[in-house]
């Protein structure tokens, strides 16, 4: 019998089911967002809301045993929503907290070979939308781009933006996934379209 862990589909809220499966000591833990979460005879779910408090000390201990590299793996394989990563990614966060090692290169390992292929689907991904983003100029002087990326790469695209157009106000917008980021020529920020 497995337990379920459902989560918001934020990276917070994965912290916060990893930080459960260490609390309550599961040993058979599956983490799902809560869209894919489906109910039958042998498996329970457990709602998991996210705690700022509770991922960041994850994230924390992980990075005692994590290299840069390793982290950014970790979160870039997150943002791929891939049907279960969350599971791939837990079995490499509990592997180097108790190994205390880095293990970012062990590809003998079938889970980190997997993340190491789903951070490059994810590179290129991030990479393509830096090139093939175009804007359109609305009559109030906003810069506006819709995307609808394989993977959820708007995140890691705030950097590139931020800096090629330091100088007027943009819009992306990720149809797909139903937010986007906005900057005012000061700061970037999260924006969702509430559906009427």
């Amino acid at each position: 019998m497995r337990r379920i862990l459902s989560y918001d589909g934020s990276f917070e809220g994965f912290l916060t089911a990893v930080f459960t499966v260490y609390e309550e000591r599961i040993l058979q833990p599956t983490i799902q967002p809560t869209e894919r979460g489906v109910e039958n005879f042998f498996d329970t779910i457990t709602p998991i809301i996210s705690d700022p408090k509770k991922a960041e000390r994850v994230w924390k201990g992980i990075t005692q045993y994590c290299s840069k590299k390793a982290l950014s793996n970790i979160y870039r394989a997150f943002l791929s929503e891939k049907k279960g990563i969350e599971d791939i990614l837990l079995h490499f966060i509990k592997r180097s907290l108790s190994e205390k090692k880095q293990l970012e290169n062990d590809y003998g390992d079938a889970f980190v070979l997997e993340i190491s292929k789903v951070v490059r689907m994810v590179n290129r991904e991030k990479h393509r939308m830096d090139a093939f983003v175009r804007f359109k100029e609305t009559k109030d002087g906003l810069y506006i781009a819709t995307v609808s990326p394989d993977f959820n790469v708007l995140p890691l695209l705030k950097k590139h933006f931020t800096s090629r157009y330091a100088d007027q106000c943009w819009l992306i917008y990720d149809l797909k996934r139903n937010f986007g980021i906005y900057y005012n020529l000061t700061c970037t920020s999260e924006v969702i379209l509430e559906s009427t």
